[in-house]
Protein backbone atom coordinates (compact mmCIF):
# COMPACT_ATOMS: atom_id res chain seq x y z
CA UNK A 1 0.00 0.00 0.00
CA UNK A 2 2.88 2.44 0.90
CA UNK A 3 4.35 2.27 -2.95
CA UNK A 4 0.91 2.30 -4.48
CA UNK A 5 -0.11 5.06 -1.93
CA UNK A 6 2.68 7.58 -2.25
CA UNK A 7 4.09 6.99 -5.88
CA UNK A 8 0.72 6.84 -8.15
CA UNK A 9 -2.05 8.34 -5.89
CA UNK A 10 -0.43 11.07 -3.63
CA UNK A 11 2.58 13.44 -3.23
CA UNK A 12 4.41 12.67 -0.07
CA UNK A 13 6.26 15.86 -0.69
CA UNK A 14 3.93 18.70 -0.91
CA UNK A 15 2.16 20.11 2.54
CA UNK A 16 -1.39 18.75 2.02
CA UNK A 17 -0.04 15.17 2.22
CA UNK A 18 1.14 15.70 5.72
CA UNK A 19 -1.94 18.71 7.19
CA UNK A 20 -5.13 16.85 5.69
CA UNK A 21 -5.52 13.74 6.38
CA UNK A 22 -2.80 12.57 9.47
CA UNK A 23 -4.45 8.90 9.05
CA UNK A 24 -2.79 8.40 5.30
CA UNK A 25 0.96 9.21 6.40
CA UNK A 26 0.49 6.92 9.46
CA UNK A 27 -0.80 4.25 7.48
CA UNK A 28 0.70 4.91 4.41
CA UNK A 29 4.06 5.56 5.18
CA UNK A 30 4.80 4.92 8.90
CA UNK A 31 3.01 1.55 9.08
CA UNK A 32 5.28 0.07 6.28
CA UNK A 33 8.67 1.44 7.98
CA UNK A 34 7.73 -0.14 11.21
CA UNK A 35 6.69 -3.11 9.80
CA UNK A 36 10.23 -3.37 7.58
CA UNK A 37 11.84 -2.93 10.62
CA UNK A 38 10.19 -5.15 12.76
CA UNK A 39 10.84 -7.97 10.14
CA UNK A 40 14.84 -7.10 9.85
CA UNK A 41 15.08 -6.39 13.59
CA UNK A 42 13.32 -8.87 15.20
CA UNK A 43 12.55 -12.05 13.38
CA UNK A 44 13.94 -14.84 13.46
CA UNK A 45 14.98 -15.76 9.65
CA UNK A 46 13.89 -19.33 9.48
CA UNK A 47 10.26 -18.16 10.45
CA UNK A 48 10.19 -16.35 7.04
CA UNK A 49 9.85 -19.00 4.15
CA UNK A 50 11.19 -18.25 0.51
CA UNK A 51 7.46 -18.65 -0.49
CA UNK A 52 6.13 -15.84 1.64
CA UNK A 53 6.47 -13.35 -0.57
CA UNK A 54 4.46 -14.88 -2.98
CA UNK A 55 1.80 -14.89 -0.29
CA UNK A 56 2.65 -10.82 -0.21
CA UNK A 57 -0.29 -10.31 -3.14
CA UNK A 58 -2.64 -12.32 -1.72
CA UNK A 59 -4.59 -10.28 0.44
CA UNK A 60 -4.62 -7.49 -3.13
CA UNK A 61 -6.34 -9.95 -4.98
CA UNK A 62 -9.11 -10.50 -3.01
CA UNK A 63 -9.64 -6.79 -2.58
CA UNK A 64 -9.39 -6.25 -6.24
CA UNK A 65 -12.13 -9.02 -6.77
CA UNK A 66 -14.26 -7.34 -3.95
CA UNK A 67 -14.10 -3.62 -5.99
CA UNK A 68 -15.11 -5.16 -9.11
CA UNK A 69 -18.00 -7.30 -7.81
CA UNK A 70 -19.00 -4.46 -6.41
CA UNK A 71 -18.56 -1.75 -8.61
CA UNK A 72 -20.27 -4.40 -11.27
CA UNK A 73 -23.43 -4.56 -8.35
CA UNK A 74 -23.61 -0.98 -8.21
CA UNK A 75 -23.54 -0.34 -12.41
CA UNK A 76 -26.28 -3.26 -12.44
CA UNK A 77 -28.39 -1.80 -9.27
CA UNK A 78 -28.44 1.99 -10.70
CA UNK A 79 -28.54 0.50 -14.64
CA UNK A 80 -25.39 2.73 -15.14
CA UNK A 81 -26.20 5.92 -13.76
CA UNK A 82 -24.32 5.56 -10.61
CA UNK A 83 -24.80 8.63 -7.85
CA UNK A 84 -21.73 11.31 -7.89
CA UNK A 85 -21.68 10.85 -4.24
CA UNK A 86 -20.85 6.44 -4.92
CA UNK A 87 -16.98 6.11 -4.91
CA UNK A 88 -17.16 2.82 -7.37
CA UNK A 89 -13.50 2.29 -7.81
CA UNK A 90 -11.53 3.76 -5.17
CA UNK A 91 -8.13 4.11 -7.73
CA UNK A 92 -7.84 4.73 -11.35
CA UNK A 93 -5.82 1.81 -11.92
CA UNK A 94 -8.94 -0.14 -10.74
CA UNK A 95 -11.45 1.90 -12.79
CA UNK A 96 -13.17 -0.89 -15.28
CA UNK A 97 -15.44 2.43 -16.72
CA UNK A 98 -12.22 4.27 -18.20
CA UNK A 99 -9.75 1.32 -18.66
CA UNK A 100 -11.66 -1.93 -19.01
CA UNK A 101 -11.22 -5.17 -17.76
CA UNK A 102 -8.26 -5.29 -19.81
CA UNK A 103 -6.69 -1.79 -18.46
CA UNK A 104 -7.28 -3.47 -15.06
CA UNK A 105 -5.64 -6.51 -16.00
CA UNK A 106 -2.89 -4.73 -17.11
CA UNK A 107 -2.50 -2.65 -14.13
CA UNK A 108 -2.45 -5.74 -11.86
CA UNK A 109 -0.17 -7.83 -13.34
CA UNK A 110 2.57 -4.68 -13.23
CA UNK A 111 2.03 -4.15 -10.04
CA UNK A 112 1.89 -7.87 -9.56
CA UNK A 113 5.24 -7.84 -10.67
CA UNK A 114 6.29 -5.11 -8.82
CA UNK A 115 4.98 -5.93 -5.47
CA UNK A 116 6.94 -9.69 -6.50
CA UNK A 117 9.85 -8.46 -7.33
CA UNK A 118 10.26 -5.95 -4.18
CA UNK A 119 8.86 -8.97 -1.75
CA UNK A 120 11.82 -10.73 -2.86
CA UNK A 121 14.49 -8.32 -2.56
CA UNK A 122 13.33 -7.90 0.77
CA UNK A 123 13.58 -11.70 1.67
CA UNK A 124 16.83 -11.52 -0.10
CA UNK A 125 17.94 -8.91 2.33
CA UNK A 126 16.31 -10.47 5.42
CA UNK A 127 18.15 -13.93 5.05
CA UNK A 128 21.43 -12.03 3.99
CA UNK A 129 21.65 -9.99 6.54
CA UNK A 130 20.45 -12.46 9.56
CA UNK A 131 23.10 -15.25 10.13
CA UNK A 132 22.61 -17.18 13.25
CA UNK A 133 24.42 -14.43 15.70
CA UNK A 134 21.86 -12.45 15.57
CA UNK A 135 18.57 -14.63 15.97
CA UNK A 136 17.80 -14.66 19.07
Amino acid sequence: TSLVYNVLLSSPFTLTYWTSNLHNPILHLFGPILFILDLLLFSKRKQVKSYVPLLCVTYPYLYIVLILARGSYLTNLYHGKIPQSYVVYPYFFLDVKHLGYLGVLRWVMILSVVFILLSYLMHFIYVKTHNESLCV
